[in-house]
């Protein structure tokens, strides 16, 4: 069984949680019991897709309206759409962050070495250092005890997150952060209450500890929508190339394109973060997989060897922002001036980023219109 199959076997053994008891358990962090699917650093590290999780509840005839899972699902659908149309978001928070690396606040070290004080946040520290995971809705606590009660800028938070998450994502993970904050749409802080932890930990009780009336964060950036370009046109003939692990041939739809070639971007990770070290270790079973299912075995290059590129023709996966693709700036450029290449779309994403402008309800509302689209009936096939 392939790393690929069995994330999808462990999918498919829980889904029938979705509509038993995930909505009524999924808000408890509880040290003895499994609450949520556990599969977010599948989607992560690129093993498996949100189409996946989709196709999975289909499978078992789950209603994609009203569902609380399904709603999750669509949380990091949402999360990458405005991301990816607002791209000042990312940009400002780098900028923020690095002048925060220079000159750490106080109570930064304290924070990081899980000796504030209060109890639960410091168990949660070190939990998220042991075990590159947290519970979401302890992410939520823990941010909010971060930003209100440390008075720690948020952006020193998201990082520590962008390190240490085996699940990491800088959309979720970035716009996360802003909610808490009270930067998003809202423009309302999340409040960690002591009575809320005492309740879904059933085990931590901050009382008196933690600032229960903050103010919302303030920013003078204004961060408007960029429309991006959604590309569909599949050629009739191309090679594959694959740059991330996010290369999805059966999403892309590349069914009446002849694939020529594949090759494969050999390239350095950073091994600093933990989603780094998650994506290295399915990359080859995805490339394994890949280049099964094209009856073409994997041609590698790198910086140094561009060369057997140019002049072709290629398609591949829309690289999504984040640090891959800063990363890779040069790399792209090169490649788009030398070569003809599409970056293509997944279906999902077209039809859903552009009800990303601003709040998630309107995206939320079109769910069930959205998945009747992805899985509508070819009429006429040839």
């Amino acid at each position: 069984m392939t790393e690929r199959q069995k994330a999808l076997s462990k999918l498919t053994d829980w889904m029938p949680n979705a509509v038993s008891s995930y909505q009524t358990v999924r808000n408890y962090d509880l040290s003895n019991k499994q609450t949520t699917s556990r599969i977010s650093h599948h989607m992560s590290s690129g093993l498996i897709s949100e189409m996946d999780v989709i196709n999975c509840a289909k499978g078992y005839s789950i209603p994609f309206k009203n569902n609380k899972f399904i709603e999750e699902i669509f949380w990091r659908v949402y999360f990458r759409g405005y991301f990816e149309t607002h791209p000042s978001v990312w940009s400002a928070y780098k900028r923020e962050l690095e002048v925060y690396k220079k000159h750490p606040p106080e109570h930064y070290e304290k924070a990081l070495k899980a000796i504030t004080g209060i109890d639960c946040f410091d168990v949660w520290m070190n939990e998220l250092k042991e075990s590159g995971y947290l519970h979401n809705h302890t992410r939520m606590w823990f941010a909010s005890i971060w930003i209100f009660t440390l008075n720690l800028p948020w952006q020193l938070g998201a990082d520590l997150f962008m390190q240490y998450l085996k699940d990491a994502d800088e959309a979720s993970n970035t716009l996360s952060w802003r909610w808490v904050a009270g930067l998003h749409t809202s423009k309302k802080p999340y409040v960690a209450r002591a009575s809320n932890i005492l309740k879904y930990t059933q085990r931590f009780n901050p009382r008196n500890e933690l600032n229960t009336f903050p103010e919302a964060i303030k920013e003078k950036d204004h961060h408007p929508f960029q429309a991006v370009s959604l590309n569909h046109e599949i050629p009739n003939a191309a090679s594959l190339i694959m740059f991330d692990n996010f290369l999805d041939i059966n999403q892309l739809d590349l069914h009446d394109c002849k694939i020529e070639e594949f090759y494969v971007y050999d390239y350095k990770a950073v091994h600093g973060r933990s989603i780094d070290r998650e994506k290295d270790k399915v990359r080859s079973a995805l490339i394994k997989e890949i280049s099964e299912k094209t009856n073409l075995q994997p041609q590698y290059f790198n910086q140094e060897s561009l060369g057997l590129l140019f002049g072709k023709s290629f398609v591949t996966n829309y690289i999504f922002a984040g640090y891959f693709k800063d990363q890779n700036k040069e790399l792209f450029s090169k490649i788009e001036e030398n070569t003809d290449i599409i970056y293509l779309t997944r279906k999902l994403d077209s039809l859903s980023w552009n009800y990303c402008k601003g709040g998630y309800f309107k995206l939320k509302t079109h769910i069930q219109q959205i998945t009747a689209d992805l899985f509508e009936p070819q009429l006429f096939v040839s």
